[in-house]
């Protein structure tokens, strides 16, 4: 008599009461379980499971908002859909390189999303070329039009543990398969740890075959989750079992003077950009008002520098640069400027400052035993420059 009483008490007697409190634990199950799953990624990076020798990683997932991840989470199919309407065309738009290498690359990107729709196996990537050409942000922007997460693994990090090498290579390849919507790993100078039996770099290394042996290992077992993209100068510098894996090669070179030209722009507007915009700052405002200093602008439209016969000069002189040091030279004009008696950047300041890069270009490339790439268009002569 007591224990039915104490039943009733509790309500254990009413079976829609015990279906509905069986159902409201089940869905906080779930609930606790997706909601964890969700924060793995978080998780992973917060007790170190990353590898240390990654240098970056962009996750698919974790670079949106909240409201993006609920919805990733709870609508997964309509996540995708939408993933997909970044189109490689419109995601590789702002990249400037040669017609043919920007139509490869394309190529390439619209096969990586093929392959993740059909959820076929991703065929891996071998991006070679001078340095400091977009062989980087090529990588990255393949991650992000497949919709997959990325990670940069630098090359000289993995051969400088040596020993550890090998459990690390496994380690990596343990931590790209944990990502959930699959994962290009973008190895920087690859050569070091994968280069051919028997070089200078691999000799380097007491464990060198052996780490290469656990990469191709590692490589030979990856189904549909990863996608490698090896980094590296010179295609000759790989092994040939490492070459024979790689279906894919894409060849990125230096800007022609196409490139150079539409790169000079670009850094120059965004230089201007920048700068008047700090001119008109409120900070800059209240300079003014205690010294009575006028600001510095610039002009694309009235200034003759990057226009014409001077933006050609400047086009011809910077021969053999990459896009990085055509962005650093453009970044000195600002020094030239301030530099400058009036505060004003005229074509003779600012090609002070342009001679002064193209003289480091030529002493890397000399040091470096680089002769193959004159840094001059045709016959034109630094000294023969004439200023208009």
């Amino acid at each position: 008599m007591r224990a039915s009483i104490l039943i009733r008490d509790i309500g254990l007697s009413d079976p829609m009461h015990t279906a509905f409190t069986v159902l409201g634990c089940v869905f906080f199950l779930f609930s606790v379980v997706g909601f964890v799953w969700t924060l793995m990624p978080f998780i992973r990076v917060i007790i170190g499971a990353k590898p240390g020798f990654i240098k970056e990683t962009w996750s698919s997932e974790t670079s949106t908002n909240v409201i993006g991840s609920l919805t990733r989470y709870f609508f997964p199919l309509k996540s995708i859909r939408d993933a997909d309407c970044d189109t490689p065309k419109s995601a590789f738009e702002d990249l400037i390189f040669p017609r043919e290498t920007k139509e490869g690359i394309l190529e390439l990107a619209s096969s990586i999303c093929n392959s993740r729709e059909q959820k076929s196996p991703f065929k891996h990537v071998i991006l070679h070329g001078p340095d400091k050409v977009g062989k980087f942000k090529t990588a990255k922007r393949l991650a992000r039009v497949a919709g997959i997460d990325f990670a940069h693994v630098y090359g000289p990090d993995i051969a400088t543990i040596d020993e550890e090498a090998v459990s690390q290579i496994q380690t990596l390849f343990s931590w790209a398969k944990m990502s959930r919507n699959g994962m290009l790993l973008f190895i920087d100078e690859s050569d070091v740890f994968l280069g051919s039996t028997g070089s200078s770099l691999m000799n380097e290394m007491s464990t060198g075959n052996n780490a290469l042996s656990v990469f191709l290992y590692n490589m030979a077992k990856l189904r549909t989750k990863i996608i490698l993209v090896l980094e590296v100068n010179r295609l000759e510098d790989l092994d040939r079992e490492v070459l024979d894996k790689f279906q894919e090669r894409t060849f990125i070179p230096l800007p022609d003077a196409s490139c150079r030209k539409e790169l000079i722009l670009t850094f120059w507007r965004k230089f201007v950009k920048q700068n008047n915009a700090t001119a008109y700052s409120i900070k800059s405002r209240l300079i003014r008002l205690f010294n009575g200093q006028e600001p510095n602008i610039i002009s694309v439209e009235d200034e003759v520098i990057m226009a014409g016969e001077q933006l050609e000069e400047i086009v011809a002189a910077t021969r053999g640069f990459s896009g990085d040091e055509i962005r650093d030279m453009i970044f000195s004009l600002q020094d030239a400027m301030h530099d400058a008696e009036d505060g004003r950047l005229d074509f003779v300041t600012a090609w002070k400052s342009i001679e002064m890069k193209v003289k480091h270009h030529r002493d890397n490339e000399a040091m470096a035993g680089e002769h193959t790439l004159s840094y001059l268009d045709g016959d034109i002569d630094l000294q023969d420059v004439t200023f208009v």
